[in-house]
C-alpha cells in the first residue's frame, strides 16, 4: 500500500466529511456536537452480537425448555 497515496486519500476523506457537516449546520441548534453525538448513539446498537455468542445462548434455553417439557433438571 502506498503510504502518501493513503494518506491524501483520508485526507480527502475527512474534508468530505467535514463539507457534509457543515451543510448540515442549519438542521441542528447551538450545540451540534452533542446533537449528533446522542443521535448517533440513538441510532447505533451499543454492541453487536457474535453469531457464536447467540449459538450458544439458544442451545441452552433448548436444553431449558426441553427439561421443562421432560419436568427434569439440566
Amino acid at each position: 500500500m502506498d503510504h502518501g497515496k493513503a494518506t491524501g486519500e483520508w485526507l480527502a476523506w475527512l474534508e468530505k466529511y467535514a463539507q457534509r457537516i457543515e451543510s448540515e449546520r442549519g438542521k441542528w441548534s447551538a450545540d451540534i456536537y452533542t446533537e449528533r453525538e446522542n443521535a448517533a448513539k440513538g441510532a447505533n446498537p451499543r454492541f453487536v452480537l457474535r453469531q457464536w455468542v447467540l449459538e450458544e445462548v439458544i442451545m441452552k434455553a433448548d436444553k431449558r425448555v426441553l427439561a421443562k417439557v421432560l419436568h427434569v433438571g439440566v
